[in-house]
């Protein structure tokens, strides 16, 4: 297999398997945290991703760096199916099932605890618990704004949470607590900032990684044409 063979197969199976998960090249560009224009150069044959790369795409796209680099179409794993709309409904339907465990649980202390006053308290320990599985699925799947809000809305429904689970035994001054959510709230913004900084400076360091390797692909060919 010669160089020009490989970058076929390599953009060939890049653009084949982004389409199959519905990604961008921005998309997976910010995954592998390079630039779209470095995609771009892969899919149009104009340069070769690093083994790093390849070993990272190959993780995000559940194949191995030989399926990658054949010339044979690689096969997704079954498990890995789908796009944003299928990641949205795995979260819609996770979140789901936490409101519908704590509606089951609300009936069932109804029946118990008919003169209970708090039982409606079960839905509002559902926000954090729903908050949870959104983080765990936006870390997943989605990118730092998604994140960060999935992070406030944690932080603000355990807050209110905590307050008013302090309004039963009556404990006094609990509304300090939402100056603590506040300052974690800027620790939070700050967090996810300083990363898409982070990210920013990853895609120039690609970029110039590439542009560095185009201008040393372009040596030899102007010293063969002077040699002429």
């Amino acid at each position: 297999m010669n160089e020009n063979e490989l970058r076929q197969n390599i953009a060939r199976n890049i653009i084949s398997l982004r389409k199959h998960y519905d990604m961008t090249q921005a998309e997976l560009a910010e995954k592998l945290s390079y630039s779209d224009k470095s995609v771009s150069k892969w899919e149009r044959q104009e340069g070769l991703p690093d083994i790093y790369v390849l070993v990272r795409m190959a993780e995000l796209f559940g194949v191995t760096v030989n399926d990658l680099i054949s010339e044979p179409k690689p096969e997704p794993l079954p498990a890995e199916e789908g796009g944003r709309q299928h990641h949205f409904l795995i979260a819609a339907l996770s979140v789901g099932l936490v409101w519908f465990v704590a509606t089951l649980l609300f009936c069932l202390l109804k029946v118990c605890l008919p003169e209970s006053e708090w039982l409606w308290m079960t839905f509002v320990y559902a926000v954090p618990v729903s908050a949870i599985v959104a983080v765990v699925f936006a870390h997943l799947w989605w990118g730092l704004l998604v994140q960060g809000i999935t992070v406030s809305v944690l932080v603000w429904g355990v807050t209110v949470c905590i307050h008013i689970t302090a309004l039963v035994p009556d404990v006094k001054n609990m509304t300090l607590i939402y100056a603590v959510a506040g300052v974690f709230q800027v620790l939070v913004v700050l967090w996810y900032l300083y990363l898409a900084t982070k990210r920013k400076r990853a895609k120039r360091r690609g970029e110039q990684g590439e542009s560095d390797k185009t201008k040393g692909e372009a040596r030899p060919s102007e010293v063969e044409r002077s040699q002429k």
